[in-house]
């Protein structure tokens, strides 16, 4: 009887990975292509209707950074868990070898 958790590690970092790409990707692009965009914008186009736009593009920009903040938590608290999970799943392996004597 196998009273183990199956957990498929590699796929659990793999994801972990994807993630980390993503949240890189949405910084690269807040930093460099929406900053550019952004000031284009107001080099060109003035008045309230642009100061508006603009505050709320900085909103964006704020909620994008936070985004990727929360995604790299949650890749950070994934590859915390496998590890944490193999090296229970190891412990428990060699209470259960050492039982079977």
């Amino acid at each position: 009887m196998n009273n183990l958790i199956n957990i498929d590690f590699v796929k659990a970092r793999q994801e972990a990975d994807k993630l980390e790409q993503i949240a890189n990707e949405l910084e690269r692009l807040t930093g460099s292509e929406y900053a550019s965009a952004m000031g284009q914008l107001r080099e060109g186009w003035k008045g309230d209707a642009a100061n508006q736009f603009l505050k709320k593009g900085g909103i964006l920009e704020d909620n994008l950074t936070i985004t990727v903040k929360k995604i790299r938590e949650v890749v950070s608290n994934i590859r915390g868990t496998v590890t944490k999970v193999e090296k229970a799943q190891a412990q428990a392996q060699a209470i259960v070898k050492n039982k079977n004597y």
